[in-house]
């Protein structure tokens, strides 16, 4: 019944922007609900994913426009209950060469997140790399995400420094808060709003769990926050998202479910890549063939509840470097975590 109920939906011009609200049951189900649940996303313009499942472990395959709609994908099937990791083998078409370094730095320079003066980009072909010098950790991972929406970047390589003395203003931290909120698929689409003074956070409106509640404070607390404010935040019941919740996995659990999926992407050499979890934070060491089987496992390790951040230690093979780049195979999107209601 279910999944003639997504094809139905699938069929139907009329619910092109709106999310399923039954609960799926059975790999079947969960598999017709993630591809539902994605093509119902109006942010979702022009991509082609393909889900399967596994163990629990999504496989989303196909074409998108931007790393940002891979990464997007990945996030709406993270939130889908019923499955513990996500392996995005999702492929960005490569744009205009010519232009990316100029609508990167355009893009950096408009954002509001954080001040982008310290950051140096460089474009090869549809691959980007960022060095430089930032405050935080947090500006360095919104450099990422706000490069990953440019059209044609098909892969970041960020290299940005950290020196731990930024010094963030409240109207940088309430444009960072407002960014996740508008991106996590548990909240968009509600009338949620957040302002900051002298380092508190102040939620206001209505969530549909206690689940919801909790990670809205919890992913409230980015660098610069001192305290969250909930007087404001309310729990409706009638707001919560069948189908889809939080998953705030333990190191050791989240740490097995990513060695699992890394086993079960076919682009990566799992035996040659060494994988630790610690605080949130990925850490990938060992070698690798070549750019593609080092930004792969990059996706894979982002696509994991729990993981905050990857350090991505992983070397290329000196034959790869020997053979100037020739043994890569096709590009990928090494995607951050994004989503929608």
């Amino acid at each position: 019944l279910w999944v003639a109920m997504a094809a139905a939906v699938f069929g139907s011009t009329a619910l092109a922007t709106a999310t399923p609200q039954l609960e799926p049951e059975g790999a079947e189900e969960i598999t017709s609900f993630i591809q539902m649940d994605i093509q119902a996303d109006s942010r979702m313009s022009g991509s082609n994913i393909t889900v399967r499942l596994e163990d629990g472990i999504a496989i989303l395959s196909g074409d998108a426009a931007t790393l940002a709609q891979a990464e997007r994908a990945t996030a709406r099937a993270i939130a889908s209950k019923g499955v513990r990791a996500v392996v995005n083998q999702i492929v960005i078409a490569p744009g205009e060469t010519s232009d990316i370094s100029s609508s990167v730095k355009s893009a950096l320079g408009q954002q509001k997140m954080f001040g982008p003066e310290g950051v140096t980009v460089t474009a090869t072909g549809s691959r980007v790399k960022l060095t430089g010098k930032v405050g935080v950790w947090d500006e360095k991972d919104l450099a990422r995400e706000v490069v990953s929406e440019v059209p044609g970047v098909t892969a970041i390589e960020n290299n940005l420094v950290v020196t731990d003395e930024g010094v963030r203003s409240d109207a940088q931290i309430a444009k960072q808060l407002g960014f996740i909120i508008q991106d996590d698929p548990l909240y968009e689409g509600l009338h949620l709003s957040v302002s900051v003074k002298d380092g508190t956070a102040s939620l206001t409106g209505e969530v549909g769990s206690q689940g919801e509640f909790n990670r809205l404070v919890r992913r409230s607390y980015v660098t610069g926050v001192v305290d969250v404010d909930v007087t404001g935040l309310g729990i409706d019941g009638s707001l919560v998202m069948e189908g889809l919740g939080d998953k705030n996995q333990a190191e050791g659990e989240a740490l097995a479910n990513l060695k699992q999926a890394l086993s079960m992407d076919s682009r990566v050499p799992s035996s040659t890549i060494d994988v630790t979890l610690k605080e949130g934070v990925v850490v990938l060491s060992g070698e690798v063939a070549g750019l593609t089987q080092r930004d792969a496992a990059e996706a894979t390790s982002r696509a994991i509840p729990g993981v905050l951040r990857v350090s991505n230690e992983l070397k290329v093979s000196s034959s790869y470097a020997k053979a100037g780049g020739r043994v890569d195979i096709k590009s990928v999107s090494p995607p951050l975590m994004r989503p929608s209601r």
